[in-house]
């Protein structure tokens, strides 16, 4: 009885942190000082603890003396997260002997940086109209993708065409901006030219 008394009691003395790092940050980068970040009340106590990470030991490290965090790895948000909204880890660390014994429950945010490209499945497409097409014909193509969080993914489409007269432009509807689609402006003629060649920009969030 006695024993669950103690371990209730030092439970009562955990703390509750929370970091924020970027998406990207490299191995080694310096986070915080746990002790001084938690406010412990002595620091001549804090030399005599010995600091250790029990769940999160793939991303953190720590000085079992000074407490100070550090990255392990290079912070990768899409492999750890993938697109959700919010990226957390939960890090535990104990502090010890047991006179010193304290519970650090640590949040780390990972916020999303754009560092992916918008990407198209295919490097070329390959399309087909007859020459009575009406102006107006839309012909719609397979959307770009991009890893990052919802405000960096892709946003807008641009068409870029070297000839003159200009033929085609991307169609602006709002209901469906996520999926590009080109719209005829020009009437064809097969004779004059039988191929146009059109370059669609993908731009994400970021610009």
């Amino acid at each position: 009885m006695l024993l669950e008394f103690f371990l209730l009691l030092n439970y009562a003395f955990a703390a509750e942190l929370q970091y924020t790092i970027n998406d990207g940050t490299t191995r080694g980068s310096y986070i915080g000082n746990l002790p001084q970040d938690a406010q412990l009340d002595s620091p001549l106590n804090v030399h005599q603890r010995v600091f250790k990470i029990i769940e999160g030991a793939e991303y953190l490290d720590i000085n079992p003396s000074s407490g100070d965090l550090y990255t392990k790895t290079e912070i990768d948000r899409e492999k750890i997260c993938g697109i959700k909204k919010e990226c957390t880890l939960e890090i535990e660390i104990l502090s010890s002997p047991q006179q010193f014994f304290n519970i650090f429950n640590i949040k780390l945010l990972i916020l999303d940086l754009n560092d992916n490209s918008p990407t198209f499945p295919q490097s070329s497409f390959h399309l087909s109209l007859p020459e009575s097409a009406p102006i107006g014909t839309v012909l719609r193509l397979s959307p770009a993708s991009d890893a990052d969080t919802f405000p960096y993914q892709v946003k807008k489409y641009f068409l870029e065409s070297e000839q003159k007269p200009v033929f085609f432009k991307i169609k602006e509807d709002s209901s469906n901006f996520l999926i590009p689609q080109v719209e005829l402006i020009h009437e064809l003629d097969v004779n004059r030219r039988a191929r146009h060649v059109l370059k669609i920009i993908a731009e994400d969030g970021g610009g």
